[in-house]
């Protein structure tokens, strides 16, 4: 009886262990990590406004599970220029910009320069009513921004 105790223990055991391990091979293929770079904080609504090192523009929505390099970070870390490493699902809602659902974790790798900040306000006064065209060659005349920033600025420029 004792035998059958003991076997019957170790196949629960070795049952758990699978289930377990199965959960985090399914949950490994169908999330996955994407890095990004803040563009802006809407801490009314909880989105972020976001770019890929692509250069594709996106929005989620900020999940609790927000860290850093220490632990635990505040939503209002996720200023512009934050680094941030985004764990979701391997599918995006088409939209312009695009949606990315059901994130699970964020968490913040560094900090660039914020070129909101340095660039926004300067040409949003210098181009006002500018077409296109004139924006986008002004943003590309801009130093250290790369292409995802460019799109960004382009977007919030064109946007108001």
């Amino acid at each position: 009886m004792e035998f059958m105790k003991r076997l019957a223990l170790l196949a629960l055991g070795l049952l758990v262990a699978g289930a377990v391990s199965g959960g985090i091979l399914y949950y490994q293929q169908t999330h996955q990590k994407i890095s990004a770079e803040v563009i802006s904080y809407d801490s009314e609504y909880n989105l972020v406004f976001a770019v890929r090192e692509d250069g594709a523009l996106f929005t989620f929505l900020c999940p609790e599970n927000l860290r850093d390099e220490k632990g635990r970070a505040e939503p209002e870390d996720l200023r512009c220029g934050a680094l941030i490493t985004v764990t979701g699902p391997g599918y995006w809602l088409l939209s312009e910009p695009a949606q990315y659902p059901n994130v699970s974790a964020v968490k913040i790798t560094g900090y660039r320069a914020d070129f909101v900040a340095l660039h926004y306000n300067t040409l949003r006064a210098e181009y006002a009513g500018a077409d296109r065209e004139t924006l986008t060659a002004a943003i590309q005349q801009l130093p250290d921004l790369t292409d995802g920033e460019q799109r960004a600025l382009l977007y919030l420029l064109n946007t108001l």
